[in-house]
């Protein structure tokens, strides 16, 4: 097969290394060595052609001084540069708008972002330096800035100022970059990719009725049937109350596990379900105990019918690696009890809780095998800039790890919660249908989380059913 050498400056060695690998390897199947030495850019070239055309990348962040490194002072400043494509094809073509934002990088000699000359091809946008900063979340990294929950705001990052969160842009960099490899390589070949839904469900409470009061539940009931139109609703809740056999719940209105299977199974695809096993926080941390009799017979059930049970870290476990192990810990030895075997283990931090630093480092220590948190909950969108699944890179110990990342691209919370887009159900359903279309267009994956307790209205339901017609 075909091999690539990548000449580079001979600092940032792991960084490098790192997107190098995931560009490259992961995301176009390509075999490449690299070479460290004294210059200024990095160059491209057929392994063992060292006089041949070359394609001569700019470096940007990469060109940072070691004292500003995680600073706000390597951030790219507002506004961007931007990219016009709209005479450049076929490149025009593989980006989902014709002005590219231009993280880092500058205009060549010709006030260009590309040039070809009798050597190659000169381009001036910083591919690397740009997809370590999204994929890392380097970014997140050099801010204190944080919400009531301790999460990194939408509004302060540069896909959100910049005009590109709804924008896989690290793809529309990869086509670039394969583009110019291809008319200076011809014998190239990118491994094929296939368009993947990813259907995730956060269990953050089973149960809706247990333990209210009757007047409260009445109450509840004529909403159903008032406000909400929806009688069969009405019916469940007081049926549910009524319900004295703790072992059951079969009527509570949350208990919809059995449908979201069912309309997994009618698409062809595998529904994850990540279940909080600690309860730390009152209020917070779910309603239930993976000791229940009724919620071990659901772990049954999901894993007979061939769908995924993961790990929702609880509120406080994001960054304590503690608490992360001692649940996962009795994920896995509920599972062993209950016969429940999978070769893989993920799962998702509650309220979407992330650190730099340390999120990742707690969830490769204690064992996951993937992490499906880096979606913003205010927004959807690609809060990493890719709907490519990939591993993860610790920026302060400055390593690769083997967890890898499934970017969140669409959670119904941020669609349709109050404080957040507060779309309607139609415009919601119109909003997922978007980006799938997005993630179809670059063979990636559409990452969707609907939780359980949003389906319990019959018009939540059939606006389910849309979405995941819309994504199969």
């Amino acid at each position: 097969m075909t091999a690539i050498t990548i000449l580079h400056p001979d600092n940032y060695l792991p960084e490098r290394n790192y997107v190098f690998q995931v560009l490259f390897s992961e995301f176009l199947g390509l075999n490449f060595c690299t070479r460290a030495e004294s210059r200024q850019d990095v160059c491209i070239l057929l392994a063992g052609r060292q006089n041949s055309a070359a394609l001569r990348v700019r470096d940007g962040l990469f060109q940072s001084r070691p004292k500003d490194w995680l600073t706000s002072v390597t951030i790219p400043r507002l506004p961007l540069e931007t990219w016009d494509l709209s005479d450049s094809e076929p490149m025009g073509q593989h980006v989902i708008s014709r002005e590219l934002p231009v993280i880092y990088g500058a205009r060549g000699e010709n006030g260009e972002f590309l040039a070809e000359t009798d050597s190659g091809i000169e381009l001036g946008l910083d591919i690397f330096g740009s997809a370590f900063f999204m994929l890392s979340r380097y970014e997140e990294a050099c801010s204190e800035s944080v919400d009531k929950h301790c999460r990194f705001p939408v509004t302060d990052s540069l896909a959100y100022k910049a005009g590109f969160l709804d924008r896989p842009i690290v793809n529309e960099y990869l086509e670039i970059l394969w583009h110019c490899l291809e008319k200076l390589f011809p014998g190239l070949k990118r491994a094929q990719r296939e368009y993947r839904a990813v259907i995730t469900h956060d269990v953050d409470r089973m149960f809706d009725t247990r333990g209210k009061r009757w007047p409260t539940v009445i109450r509840n009931a004529s909403g159903d049937l008032t406000k909400r139109k929806d009688p069969g609703l009405a019916v469940r809740r007081l049926l549910a109350r009524l319900d004295t056999d703790d072992e059951q719940f079969r009527y509570e209105p949350t208990n919809t596990f059995d449908f979201i299977m069912g309309c997994s199974e009618r698409i062809g695809v595998c529904s994850a379900f990540y279940f909080i096993t600690c309860q730390r926080v009152r209020e917070i941390d779910g309603d239930y105990s993976m000791d229940m009799p009724w919620v071990r017979r659901l772990l049954g059930r999901i894993h007979a019918r061939g769908h995924e049970i993961g790990l929702h870290g609880s509120y406080d476990s994001y960054n304590r690696k503690g608490l992360l192990e001692e649940e996962f810990d009795k994920l896995l030895a509920v599972a062993e009890e209950e016969g429940i075997w999978q070769e893989r283990w993920g799962g998702r931090q509650h309220y979407l809780r992330w650190e730099a630093g340390a999120t990742w480092q707690n969830q490769d220590d204690v064992g996951l095998h993937y992490d499906s948190s880096l979606g913003h909950p205010e927004q959807a969108g690609f809060r990493c800039g890719t709907c490519f699944e990939y591993p993860v890179f610790n920026l302060k110990s400055r390593r690769q790890l083997r967890l890898r990342e499934r970017p969140l691209v669409v959670m119904e919370a941020s669609l349709l919660g109050k404080l957040y887009m507060n779309l309607t159900l139609r415009d919601a359903v119109s909003r997922v249908e978007r980006f799938a279309d997005i993630c179809r267009r670059y063979d990636g994956d559409l990452t969707l989380l609907w939780h359980n307790g949003n389906l319990v209205q019959r018009r939540q339901r059939e606006a389910y059913l849309q979405a995941l017609e819309s994504v199969r």
